[in-house]
């Protein structure tokens, strides 16, 4: 984005501290800091940066949860499984009678 110089500006990065994240912001060749907020003035023609970084400790939450999915697919295969040999047994069960 081109901005003149003399312009003021302010980038405020979305407030997620809420769920555990904490927003770190670098501008041109400082180091993060812990804050959601930067402001300051265009004062020359020259590119300078601004860098948001999210972050959050422990597990991030994706959906998925491998602990009881796999035990729970387990039991679902086992009831089709009893399902479908007591189909057959009635099946086979029916052509020795006849």
């Amino acid at each position: 984005m081109n901005l003149p110089v003399g312009t003021k500006y302010i980038i405020t990065e979305s407030d997620y501290s809420g769920e555990g994240y904490v927003a770190s912001v670098k501008t041109g060749d400082e180091d993060y800091q812990e804050k959601r907020t930067v402001n300051g003035t265009i004062e020359d023609e020259l590119q300078k940066d601004v860098q948001f970084k999210n972050t959050r400790q422990g597990i991030i939450p994706t959906g998925i949860y491998m602990n009881t999915l796999i035990p729970i697919l387990l039991l679902f295969i086992s009831i089709a499984g009893v399902i479908i040999l007591l189909i057959r047994s009635r099946k086979w069960k029916n052509r020795l009678e006849e």
